[in-house]
């Protein structure tokens, strides 16, 4: 888990990135909110990574409390962008000259997640942050082409975990999850340039 820093008044983060073809249908619009979110709450993306053909985008993912009072954050995990944990994780992609859409969560695989540990569920203070990209959610994109992403983080402290942990959850960390701070919010937009490698071209 990343190291809680102090915010600087200014933060940027637009990026653009080189990668490869990949393999999500841009669906579903991206829905309302779920819940009235603190002020202040952030999350922030930069640096996307994964310039290889056919290989993942991981961008670095921060958490941020602009406001004025302590809220309770959970640090996404394998689950997360397949909707079976809190906090669940979505992508919104446009396409130059297009319409933002909100990809579906794909397929969970096996079915397992990892357990949950203490050092997942954060407290942050006015003007902290948090680094949480360890477990955060890999994007891939249809075809090449300029896309604008941005990353919605939903976190319900009384959603019900589906997936199989590899180990048992931390007890007194679940229960803090429940008592966490339910918000939904979405991420600034960062810039994605997606080539074919020259073997596709």
């Amino acid at each position: 888990m990343g190291q809680m820093m102090r915010v600087p008044q200014a933060l940027t983060a637009k990026v653009i990135a080189m990668a490869g073809l990949a393999m999500w249908l841009v669906a579903s619009v991206a829905a309302e909110s779920l819940f009235k979110s603190p002020a202040g709450l952030e999350i922030k993306i930069s640096n996307p990574q994964g310039p290889f053909f056919g290989s993942d985008y991981k961008a670095t993912i921060q958490l941020v409390n602009r406001g004025t009072q302590r809220v309770r954050v959970v640090a996404p995990g394998v689950g997360s962008l397949h909707g079976v944990r809190t906090p669940r994780l979505y992508w919104i992609v446009r396409r130059a000259g297009g319409t933002a859409r909100e990809l579906p969560a794909p397929t969970p695989g096996c079915g397992n997640i990892d357990p949950l540990r203490a050092k997942e569920v954060i407290e942050l203070g006015s003007n902290q942050s948090v680094d949480v990209s360890r477990a955060g959610p890999l994007l891939t994109l249809k075809e090449p082409g300029e896309y604008r992403v941005r990353l919605r983080y939903v976190n319900d402290p009384k959603m019900k975990w589906t997936g199989v942990p590899l180990g048992e959850h931390d007890p007194e960390a679940m229960r803090k999850v429940q008592e966490s701070t339910p918000c939904d919010i979405v991420s600034n937009e960062i810039a994605i340039v997606a080539r074919a490698s020259k073997a596709t071209r």
